[in-house]
Formats: C-alpha cells, sequence, structure tokens
C-alpha cells in the first residue's frame, strides 16, 4: 500500500510537470489534454485525503483518462515543443518525453 500510495504522489508531480509544460505552449490542440489531465489532478487529490479510497479503482480510472491523451490523431500523439533554438528545443522535448515515460511506468505497474 506504501508503494501504491508513493506512486500516486509521483503522479501527481508528473501530471503536473506536464499540465505546465501544455498550458505553457498555448496549443489549441492540446486543451482537452489540459482538462483532462487536471481531472486526473482532482482524482488524485481525492484520493490523497480520503484514507478509505480504493487505489485500485483509482488507477483504472487514470490508466482510462491517460490513455484518451493519445487519440490516433490530435491530443497529445503529435505534440512536439518548437523553439528557435535547435539544442534548446531538443532538451525541452527529451524532458516532455520522460515525463510520459514516467507517466507510463507508474501506471503500467498498476
Amino acid at each position: 500500500m506504501n508503494r501504491d500510495l508513493a506512486d500516486i504522489r509521483s503522479l501527481d508531480h508528473l501530471l503536473h510537470s506536464l499540465y505546465t509544460i501544455l498550458k505553457n505552449e498555448k496549443d489549441p490542440e492540446t486543451r482537452y489534454a489540459e482538462r483532462t489531465i487536471g481531472r486526473m489532478g482532482n482524482n488524485i487529490g481525492i484520493v490523497l485525503s480520503d484514507e478509505q479510497t480504493d487505489l485500485c479503482e483509482l488507477y483504472k480510472i487514470l490508466k482510462a483518462d491517460y490513455k484518451s491523451l493519445f487519440p490516433p490523431r490530435s491530443g497529445l500523439t503529435d505534440f512536439y515543443i518548437r523553439r528557435e533554438d535547435g539544442s534548446f528545443q531538443c532538451r525541452l522535448n527529451a524532458d516532455y518525453q520522460s515525463i510520459l515515460a514516467q507517466i507510463e511506468a507508474i501506471l503500467d505497474r498498476h
């Protein structure tokens, strides 16, 4: 149970980071993702405030929400950070991809 709770807290932090990236890029194609990530964070907040909540059920909801962020076209499927400075752009996209990979790793464990 402690590992599950630690994963939830890590996931909350990663989702917040992902939300911040998307919000700062101001891409109209990611509005759905921003709303969904916000809802995911709200669900995590509810669970963290209620010790009796079923974490297995929460993980099912979070997995479904996360999967919905990557439809065949649009959403986060085609999202890419663009900058004039190529090395800076590369670093930002590597950070973005790392956040996605960490989120997926946590969700895959549950």
